[in-house]
């Protein structure tokens, strides 16, 4: 799992055994602390079923993280 910040090129990843509704949310709170100051973080996923998951939806609220 990754994502670039696309004004810095900064890359935050880290590679799960396995990539589901579970770890997608884990991730959040690794993409978080990596940007802790931020008001909000703005997310493209792709288009993963998982990624439409009401779990997923929930921990990206939670986290201040806007998926689009």
């Amino acid at each position: 799992m990754g994502v670039v910040e696309l004004a810095s090129m900064k890359v935050v990843s880290c590679r799960p055994e396995h990539v589901n509704a579970e770890t997608t949310a884990s991730f959040f709170g690794l993409l978080k602390a990596a940007y802790p100051n931020a008001p909000k973080i703005h997310l493209i996923p792709d288009q993963f079923g998982y990624h439409r998951s009401q779990w997923v939806k929930d921990a990206a609220l939670e986290k201040n993280i806007e998926l689009h």
